[in-house]
């Protein structure tokens, strides 16, 4: 080992610096310049093309426009989320200890509705058609929702609410253009129908309410990525389920007869 570190410690200094032939790691300083300018060029050109294809690629393709295909055509549909977020869609709460139980439905609740409540004619219109033909989105009206859009939200009582909202799906419409000759009606609204998930859950409430009663308004679509876009909003109000029994609710929503997305959520009410 001795003779080897003796043999390989003067060849690699000879390696990095040969003084008498003035050669750094065995290349003449012309080499060296000729080295580094073949890959500075190199590599400018490679960055030149990334720059051109970056500024194509923004050019071109269209924020808030898809460009290679049609959402409907593929036949995607929003799906249906619920507030308050549960675990496994349950909701319980204990009406014996109501200030403390359902605080983290109320504060979900609180915290979605922040947002409807900050919307202005600056960042929102008053919509009337049937369809969002405008870069400025639609305003939802929170009273709407009834006794739904005020705190405690039903959570202080044997009838909590729920609210059902359709997911930001970018191009989705369920209205077609006017002059679409496939245009069958003008309906405004897409329908929510909510009902026990089985016939023996329909025995365990005495009603469902819906805020609004029609359903969503689909001049809240096509959603195009719009700056301070909402969704629309529907509030189910269950009436008296009763104690300890688990009810399953299924929420379908429609338009035109046609099932745009469903959602399935349980409610279980203890200590009445």
């Amino acid at each position: 080992m001795p003779g080897i570190s003796r043999w390989c410690c003067p060849n690699f200094r000879l390696f990095l610096w040969d003084s008498r032939r003035k050669l750094l790691c065995k290349r003449a300083a012309p080499e060296w310049g000729q080295f580094c300018m073949y890959y500075l060029g190199f590599f400018l050109i490679l960055m030149s093309l990334t720059a051109f294809m970056c500024i194509i690629i923004i050019h071109y393709v269209q924020r808030y426009q898809t460009t290679f295909f049609d959402v409907n055509h593929l036949g995607g549909t929003p799906s249906v989320s619920m507030r308050p977020v549960a675990t496994k869609q349950l909701i319980i709460y204990r009406l014996q200890d109501v200030q403390m139980a359902p605080s983290s439905y109320i504060n979900d609740f609180k915290n979605l509705l922040q947002a409807y409540q900050n919307q202005d004619n600056k960042t929102h219109q008053e919509c009337t058609s049937t369809c969002l033909n405008s870069a400025k989105p639609c305003k939802f009206n929170i009273s709407s929702l009834g006794p739904c859009g005020k705190e405690p939200y039903g959570y202080d009582t044997e009838s909590p609410c729920v609210l059902i909202k359709l997911n930001k799906h970018f191009g989705w419409f369920p209205c077609l253009p006017p002059n679409d000759p496939s245009r069958q009606s003008q309906q405004s609204y897409i329908e929510v129908e909510c009902k026990g998930h089985q016939p023996a859950d329909r025995e365990h409430y005495s009603e469902l309410h819906l805020y609004p009663q029609n359903g969503f308004p689909t001049s809240f679509f096509p959603y195009s990525a719009q700056k301070h876009y909402l969704a629309p909003l529907v509030a189910v109000k269950i009436e008296n389920p009763l104690s300890g029994i688990l009810v399953t609710i299924e929420c379908t929503s429609r338009y035109e007869g046609k099932a745009v997305s469903s959602l399935i959520f349980q409610v279980i009410v203890v200590g009445r």
